[in-house]
């Protein structure tokens, strides 16, 4: 999408389900030009000639959720991730430490992106199996986090982050893979190694038993974290029980 032509008629059929030829064109440009970028269009499978005009394909609605709907320019949005806090019999939380980027080194949780088509528990259920071998018995939404990483004054990462706490849970733990290492801990043992900066979890999320959404901020300079991160805004929601009849 980085021709201007291919842009117009994407933004066009943003606003209009089917288009003429000419209504596309509208007289810009030569049209031999416009009938080629039109043509890869089809052939990319983005745009189809439909029985009452041009339209987006199927792969073309998909495409339009990843531009900006005025420039037709690429854009970027939060990545959304889940991060499984597991606790033990004694309270120990379960560690992980990075062996690739981002943060490689830094000791955090179990996490992973939200694939497309899967629901967040699904996917924390299955990334705490298969990346450390357990299975939680009960696992429940504790909170949101937006957090985003600053270096230099660059924003590098804006993570949108599903914060699930999983307690009995059964199975071997995997110790180590090719991605991470894992180890019980004690808040204190956590706190006091290298880890990724941001205490919203241990100041908020785990002492109370309400839901949380909070807006953070961390920092780093030339790759490494500072250590200074910042709660932009913590709302705090009182839970109440649904009955079932």
């Amino acid at each position: 999408m980085t021709h201007q032509i291919r842009k117009n008629i994407i933004l066009h059929l943003i606003h209009h389900t089917r288009a003429s030829f000419n209504e596309l064109w509208n007289n810009q440009g030569e049209s031999n030009a416009f009938a080629y970028h039109l043509k890869r269009l089809e052939e990319e499978g983005v745009v189809q000639k439909y029985s009452d005009g041009y339209g987006l394909t199927p792969d073309g609605q998909s495409l339009i959720t990843d531009i900006e709907g005025d420039t037709g320019n690429k854009t970027r949005f939060p990545t959304p991730t889940v991060i499984i806090v597991a606790q033990d019999a004694k309270g120990r939380i379960l560690a992980q430490q990075r062996k690739k980027e981002p943060y490689h080194g830094y000791w955090a949780f179990p996490s992973g992106k939200i694939n497309f088509g899967w629901n967040p528990e699904e996917r924390a259920k299955r990334d705490l199996y298969e990346e450390t071998g357990l299975t939680a018995g009960n696992i429940v939404l504790r909170g949101i986090e937006h957090v985003k990483t600053i270096d230099d004054g660059t924003l590098l990462h804006h993570h949108t982050l599903y914060v699930y706490q999983a307690t009995n849970c059964t199975g071997e733990l995997i110790k180590e893979t090719h991605k991470a290492k894992h180890a019980w801990m004690s808040t204190e043992e956590f706190q006091s190694g290298q880890r990724l900066p941001g205490d919203w979890l241990f100041e908020f999320i785990l002492p109370s038993k309400n839901f949380f959404i909070i807006e953070g901020e961390r920092y780093m300079k030339e790759g490494v974290f500072t250590g200074e991160t910042k709660a932009v805004s913590v709302k705090e929601y009182e839970l109440c029980e649904v009955k079932k009849d």
